[in-house]
């Protein structure tokens, strides 16, 4: 994004400025540490940070209309296709 020939050069030339606040990471997987006793923990999620600002980090984030979870287990979408499904029934 920052680089020479990066997105933020492109969208200058473009006029199509990034709105950082509009941006979000999301990290993916639910992968965890071990610690010398055992114990597991969740792996360290970094800060994203362009132009000095931090880009928020979510734990879902909605595309295209469809609901994507950090642990890919699809079930903030199913829960979203069924309170969608029964609100159109309940309509009926």
């Amino acid at each position: 994004m920052e680089g020479e020939n990066g997105g933020f050069k492109w969208s200058n030339n473009h006029n199509s400025k990034f709105k950082i606040s509009k941006l979000a990471v999301m990290h993916l997987g639910n992968k965890k540490s071990k610690t010398q006793t055992g114990n597991t923990y969740p792996m360290h999620k970094p800060k994203l940070l362009l132009q000095g600002k931090e880009v928020n980090t979510v734990d879902s984030y909605k595309y295209l209309g469809i609901v994507i979870d950090d642990k890919l287990s699809w079930r903030k979408h199913e829960e979203k296709a069924i309170a969608n499904a029964t609100k159109w029934v309940m309509q009926c």
